[in-house]
């Protein structure tokens, strides 16, 4: 791994300033006609310039360059805005958490922190996509050309050229110039907080969801299931259709504590959502992973009435139930790969939105050579998007749901060498062709009832309804 810094990391630039230092070096290389620097099969050079610090999803907004993409973990004063497609790392079918994760490692094990592929993969790798999916990878992870990477404690500006024996280096140099001269030094200020939609159109209606919970039911009834996440999907068609960053302001704005997140793969065309759930992080050999299973709809006046709300929740059996299943599978699951494992919290209250979730938190330390590729394939799909047990739940939700998840309930997030913190994609929408399609699901157990689970999806779609002019119920 080569890391070139183009100023020294007490000096600040502003970004016209970084942009300018890095096309310069840029510039110097391709009259030399090459990088000057020695090749090995498997190198990345990155070129950095600290900059001061900027609003990121207002300078991301506006460059017009793609693919977009941004990452802010929850309760977290990081972000990672990044432009242009470097290196993709992508896979489809079975194995394709495992084989993208893989790739992606490959690249990365000589790699400095400042390299970080964002990316993710779908809720299920079977089957055939929907055509709304149709672009999405099974599986993918993807470098950027130039990244804005900002915390608490600096603010950098970075370009990537990839350097493995496949490379063409004049031919990247070329590419990373086009996407340099097109930088903006500007932010564009999001301003819109709602967004007017014309039609509105459940893509499966309530008769059809109550149908289909009675067939879960029935295979709980049968012991062949125990527990089934059973999902909605609702369309939104715009006349004027916002951009995905627009979209993105506006959760962010209504639920600022959670994983924020946009892969924008052309314009106007990208996967977004604002997620309060972990899948795991990891940091060196330590990994925390969460629970989050168990909801109530109800949201208190105060303080006091949230405790009370709360408790209800701990002490619902139907609740607890489906927390456990949720805590009891990643436990089995992180325990062969963990030298150390412990719960840190258990089935606290967890206050989002206009609704109430019971979390636990998981801490432990990993087993020498567990890697990343390990982590994602055994942790995916986890009881709280997919049911118990896993693949009956799977199967059942393919056959049943009545469209394709896509990577709704599957996972997103940022990998590097030192660190990877991946979400479970929930609460987000995917923009395509004039219309947005918002996901939300519930998970089915013994005495489930069928329109306080409908509720609930509501309720879990609830900032897509502020954000949108309108209050999302059954049409």
């Amino acid at each position: 791994f080569y890391f070139i810094s183009s100023m020294p990391t007490t000096t600040f630039m502003l970004l016209r300033q970084a942009i300018d230092s890095l096309l310069e070096q840029v510039s110097q290389w391709q009259l030399l006609g090459k990088l000057p620097l020695k090749s090995d099969n498997n190198s990345i050079v990155c070129l950095s310039s600290p900059v001061a610090k900027v609003p990121s999803l207002e300078w991301l907004n506006a460059q017009d360059c793609y693919p977009k993409f941004f990452w802010s973990p929850a309760q977290n004063l990081s972000s990672f805005a990044g432009v242009g497609e470097a290196w993709r790392v992508s896979t489809k079918g079975q194995q394709s958490s495992r084989d993208v994760m893989d790739g992606v490692q490959q690249l990365l094990k000589d790699a400095t922190p400042e390299v970080c592929f964002m990316g993710g993969r779908r809720f299920n790798s079977e089957g055939q996509p929907g055509v709304e999916w149709s672009k999405w990878p099974d599986a993918c992870f993807i470098l950027p050309r130039v990244v804005l990477k900002q915390n608490e404690h600096e603010s950098r500006l970075m370009a990537f050229i990839p350097r493995f024996s496949q490379t063409d280096e004049s031919k990247a140099l070329e590419e990373l110039r086009a996407c340099l001269l097109k930088l903006s030094d500007k932010s564009t200020a999001i301003s819109s907080t709602h967004f007017a939609y014309h039609q509105r159109r459940e893509v499966v209606k309530k008769e059809h969801w109550d149908v289909n919970i009675g067939k879960i039911l029935d295979g709980i009834r049968a012991n062949r299931l125990q527990k089934v996440v059973l999902a909605r999907a609702v369309d939104f068609v715009f006349n004027a259709q916002p951009s995905p960053l627009e979209l993105l302001e506006g959760l962010r704005r209504l639920a600022p504590d959670a994983f924020h997140f946009c892969i924008e793969l052309d314009k106007n065309e990208g996967f977004v959502g604002a997620s309060p759930e972990l899948l795991y992080h990891r940091y060196g050999k330590s990994i925390r992973s969460e629970a989050l299973a168990g909801t109530t709809s109800k949201e208190g006046k105060d303080l006091d009435e949230n405790l009370a709300l709360i408790k209800a929740l701990q002490s619902n059996d139907k609740e607890r139930r489906e927390h456990l299943w949720v805590l009891q599978y990643l436990e089995a699951k992180l325990k062969p790969l963990c030298k150390s494992l412990q719960r840190v919290s258990l089935m606290e209250g967890l206050k989002w939105a206009n609704a109430q979730h019971l979390r636990s938190r998981l801490e432990g330390t990993l087993k020498d050579g567990v890697e990343d590729a390990d982590l994602l394939y055994t942790l995916h799909s986890t009881p709280a998007v997919c049911g118990v047990p896993q693949s009956k739940a799977r199967d059942l939700i393919q056959s049943i749901e009545g469209f394709d998840r896509g990577w709704y309930a599957g996972t997103i997030g940022c990998v590097s060498r030192g660190e990877t913190i991946l979400s479970v994609a929930l609460r987000c929408g995917l923009l395509f062709n004039n219309l947005l399609r918002v996901y939300a699901g519930a998970g089915i157990v013994s005495g489930s009832e069928k329109s306080k689970e409908w509720n609930e999806t509501a309720i879990k779609m609830g900032n897509w309804a502020k954000l949108l002019q309108g209050i999302v119920k059954g049409d």
